[in-house]
C-alpha cells in the first residue's frame, strides 16, 4: 500500500494538472470499507501516525489542512474505541462531520474509573473558573462582574461539551460529570464570595505508570497523552492553606495540608480485578502564591503552576495498609 506522503503527492499533483482551484484540504477521517481501506489492521497509535503523516504532507505541499469527522466515526475506526486518541491532531481545525447523532440522551458513567474521571472534571472546571476570573480582573473588569463571568468560564466549556456528548448515539451526557462540574465551579465561587480568597485549592499531580503499555489506545501512547488519559498515574488534591484559617498564628503562610484521592491497577473503565484499588493521601503542599516575591515574572510563575501539587511527604493508604512516602509526586 502506497505512504501517507506518496498519496497525498499524487492527490495534489492531480489537482495541479487539472488547475484546481482550492484553498483547504479536508482529510475525511471515518469508516471504509473498501479493500485495505479500513483502519482495523492497524492499532490506534499507527492509524493516529498515518493521519498525522497525511495532514504533514498537505502543509508540505503549500495547502491548510483539516480534519473532518465525528466523536463517534474517530473514536470507532482509528481511535479503536479511544475518544480521546491522537491528541496531537487537535491543533488542526474540525468540521464536524453531522450524522450518527440521536435525540438528547443522558448515559450513566458513574460506574467507572473509580470516579476518579469525576475528581478530574471539579478540578478543570475550578481551575477554569479561576482562570476566567484573574483574566478579567487583569481586564479591568470590576470585581463582582469578573467573579461571576470568569467563575462561569469552567462550567460553561465543559457543560457545552456534555451537551455534544448528550446529543451523539455513541456517549451521552453524564450525570455525574455535570454534578462534578458544578462542585467544582461552587468551591471556587464560593470562596470568594465567603472569604475573598482561595483557603482551599484544587489542584493535581501525576507519575507515569506501567499500565500505559498494556493498554495505550486507552491510557496514551506518549507522556502528554498519559498525562491527560492514565487515570492509574493521577491523584487529584485538595490544599487547604493553614495560614488562612488561623491568622494570627506562626505557621509560614504557603503550608497547606492536602487530601489526596487516586487509583491503582484499572487498563479500562470497569476492567475491576482483585487488584484493582482506591488510593487515599495526606500529605503537606505549598500554596505558591502566599510566597512573596519583589519579581513580576516570579509571581507570575508561582500563579501558572499553583494549580500542581507540590512533592512533599505523604501517607498512602491503600487496601487497609499505610505507606509513607518521603516525596510523593504520583503514583
Amino acid at each position: 500500500s502506497k505512504s501517507a506522503s506518496s498519496q497525498v503527492d499524487s492527490m495534489m499533483n492531480s489537482l495541479k494538472a487539472a488547475n484546481a482551484t482550492y484553498g483547504m484540504v479536508w482529510l475525511d477521517i471515518e469508516s471504509n470499507s473498501s479493500p485495505n481501506c479500513g483502519w482495523t489492521a492497524k492499532t490506534a497509535t499507527q492509524n493516529c501516525d498515518f493521519i498525522m503523516d497525511l495532514a504533514q504532507s498537505v502543509e508540505n505541499n503549500g495547502k491548510k489542512v483539516g480534519i473532518y469527522s465525528n466523536n463517534y466515526e474517530w473514536t470507532t475506526y482509528p481511535m479503536r474505541g479511544d475518544r480521546y486518541g491522537c491528541t496531537q491532531a487537535s491543533k488542526y481545525p474540525l468540521w464536524y462531520a453531522d450524522y450518527e447523532r440521536s435525540s438528547f440522551h443522558f448515559h450513566n458513567d458513574n460506574s467507572h474509573w473509580f470516579k476518579i474521571d469525576k475528581y478530574g472534571h471539579a478540578y478543570s472546571v475550578y481551575n477554569l473558573s479561576k482562570l476566567g476570573n484573574n483574566i478579567l480582573l487583569s481586564s479591568g473588569v470590576p470585581k463582582k462582574k469578573s467573579l461571576w463571568y470568569g467563575g462561569m468560564f469552567g462550567p460553561v466549556m465543559l457543560t457545552t461539551v456534555e451537551i455534544l456528548d448528550g446529543f451523539s448515539k455513541q456517549w451521552g451526557a453524564s450525570y455525574g460529570d455535570l454534578v462534578a462540574n458544578t462542585i467544582g465551579s461552587i468551591v471556587y465561587v464560593g470562596q470568594e464570595l465567603l472569604w475573598e480568597e482561595q483557603r482551599v485549592q484544587m489542584k493535581f499531580s501525576f507519575f507515569p505508570t506501567a499500565y500505559a503499555k498494556e493498554n495505550s489506545n486507552i491510557l496514551g501512547s506518549n507522556f502528554l497523552e498519559q498525562t491527560f488519559k492514565d487515570y492509574n498515574g493521577q491523584t487529584y488534591w485538595i490544599s487547604a492553606n493553614i495560614s488562612s484559617f488561623f491568622k494570627n498564628s506562626s505557621i509560614p503562610q504557603p503550608l497547606c495540608i492536602s487530601l489526596g484521592y487516586g487509583i491503582d491497577n484499572l487498563i479500562s473503565s470497569n476492567a475491576y480485578t482483585d487488584l484493582s484499588s482506591r488510593q487515599y493521601y495526606l500529605s503537606l503542599d505549598l500554596d505558591l502564591n502566599k510566597i512573596k516575591t519583589n519579581s513580576e515574572f516570579l509571581n507570575k510563575v508561582f500563579m501558572i503552576f499553583n494549580h500542581l501539587k507540590i512533592p512533599l511527604p505523604a501517607i498512602m493508604l491503600n487496601k487497609n495498609k499505610l505507606t509513607f512516602y518521603p516525596l510523593h509526586y504520583g503514583q
